[in-house]
Parts: C-alpha cells; sequence; structure tokens
C-alpha cells in the first residue's frame, strides 16, 4: 500500500491519481483529509471555493484509512475515544457533501449526519474542520513534550529507540504475550522512531536559554502516518518532506542495526520516486 501525504496529492493531477489508484493500493490518511477540508472557506470568491474543492475532491479516489489509533486498538489493549472509528465514515459523507456543491454557499446549506442520528451542517465546515485539526496537534505536541522529559536530553541511539518503543509496547498488550508484543513493537516503531528524530531536531534548534520548545505542529500529520507504516507491513510512505524522510530513514537504520536484519526497505519514497515506480509498473 503506497499512502500519499497532503503535500504530494496536492502535486498529483485528479486525472493522474485516478489512472494510479486503478492500478495500485493507494491510500491517504484521515489527518490529509481533514487538512484539505480546512482549506474550503478560506476564499469565498467563485474561483477559489472551486480551486480548493477540486484539492479536495483528490480525497474521493484513494482509501481513506481508518484513523491510526483506532486501527491499533484492535490489535492491542489501547482504548482510544470511539469516535475515532467514526472519523473514516464520516469523511466520506464530506466528500460526497462537496462534490454536490458547486458554491460554497450550497455546501453551507448540507448537513452530514454522525452514527448517532445527529446531523451537523456544513456551515463553516473550513473553521470547525480547522480546530478539530488544531487539536490533533495539541496532542502530538503533548507527547514530543512527554517523549523530551522521559528521554532527558538522550541521543537517539539504537538502543534508545528500542527502549522508547518497548516502553509504549508494554503499555499496548499484555507483558506475558510476546507474540503481541512483537506485534506492537513493529506497529510502533516508525512512529515512536518519527517523534524521537523530530524531538531531537527541535532540541537542536532551541538556545541554550531558551525555556520552550519550538515544536512544529505540521509535523503532526506525517507522525500520524507513520502509525501506518508497521515494519510487518509492505507500506510504503510517499513524501516530499525532507524532515520526514530523514527521520524515517534513520529509524530503520537504527532498528536494522539493533535487530541485526534490513528491515522496512522501500517504506519511504519522494514524489519522484513514486512516479517512476508508476511509470516503470
Amino acid at each position: 500500500m503506497f499512502i500519499l501525504d497532503t503535500s504530494v496529492l496536492r502535486g498529483i493531477s485528479r486525472s493522474d491519481l485516478v489512472s494510479v489508484c486503478q492500478r495500485f493500493d493507494v491510500a491517504i490518511s484521515t489527518l490529509t483529509v481533514l487538512e484539505l477540508a480546512s482549506h474550503l472557506g478560506d476564499d469565498s470568491s467563485g474561483s477559489g471555493y472551486l480551486r480548493m474543492r477540486g484539492n479536495f475532491l483528490k480525497c474521493k479516489h484513494p482509501r481513506i484509512l481508518d484513523d491510526p489509533f483506532w486501527s491499533l486498538a484492535s490489535t492491542t489493549n489501547l482504548k482510544p475515544n470511539p469516535t475515532r472509528g467514526e472519523d473514516r465514515l464520516i469523511l466520506a459523507q464530506l466528500i460526497d457533501a462537496v462534490e454536490q456543491s458547486e458554491t460554497l454557499t450550497e455546501l453551507s446549506s448540507r448537513k452530514i449526519t454522525y452514527p448517532d442520528g445527529q446531523a451537523v451542517s456544513c456551515n463553516d465546515l473550513g473553521v470547525r474542520v480547522s480546530a478539530i485539526l488544531q487539536d490533533e496537534e495539541m496532542r502530538y505536541v503533548e507527547g514530543i513534550e512527554s517523549l523530551g522529559a522521559r528521554t532527558d536530553g538522550r541521543l537517539i541511539t539504537a538502543n534508545v529507540l528500542c527502549e522508547e518503543i518497548l516502553y509504549v509496547a508494554n503499555k499496548l498488550v499484555s507483558p506475558d504475550d510476546a507474540e503481541s508484543k512483537g506485534y506492537a513493537f513493529l506497529a510502533m516503531a516508525p512512529y515512536i522512531g518519527y517523534m524521537l528524530s523530530r524531538l531531537s531536531y527541535y532540541e537542536s534548534l532551541r538556545a541554550s536559554d531558551d525555556q520552550i520548545m519550538r515544536v512544529d505542529r505540521n509535523d503532526c500529520e506525517d507522525a500520524y502516518i507513520a502509525l501506518h507504516l508497521d515494519f510487518a507491513k509492505n507500506n510504503t510512505l510517499v513524501t516530499n518532506d525532507k524532515g520526514t524522510i530523514r527521520a524515517l530513514t534513520e529509524v530503520r537504520a537504527l532498528l536494522s542495526e539493533y535487530l541485526s536484519v534490513e528491515i522496512g526497505q522501500g517504506y519511504i519514497m519522494t514524489g519522484d520516486e513514486f512516479k517512476q515506480y508508476v511509470a516503470s509498473n
């Protein structure tokens, strides 16, 4: 499965995307859909809305993945918010509503129905979605800060990486269940590794007298996508973000070193590499 991040999805024409999705297993995260939806009200002019609408409707063609924390909960002891399991279904309705709306005014008159029967207006959709994204980004910031407090500025080594992955894996499954712990370890490795790498980067930017760590909230999307990668599965992230590529490449190298076996080959591609792969297959 190829998972496209927002920047790559934006850079592919809709006609090319349709063709690619017909030939390959292509997916996007719920955060990618939310990110594009948050811009639907940025420009209320006719041409502005249609441009944002065109980008957003690209979300119709790839598969929309379940919320990564919800997916992880299906095989571990994690207990996520039940509403996380509804995200993909609600976003599918939103895509239909946008497709049927030629103007922002028309979209504002439509409603989306939640599984519990509650109908919600699409009025001020961009503002509402932006608020949801801000909540997710704040959780990412809190996760980075918690990780920073736990690692206390240690350099990222293979041992530190695996200690942190095991720390989280032991919370997700029974310590006596070796098979489930092994699954949780491989599932969490890209995510925890990404967080550690970005933590190290944020710390490198902080002046010696600066008490505040400057966390880039835009990294939230790729952190969540990293949860979908899972070294036990044949999933590939397609991104042009140099920080993300560097982080996940570092994780793969450290984990391969620790386990003394090459893992995760081909689990990250740039947009150009993806286009070349599609053209040659």
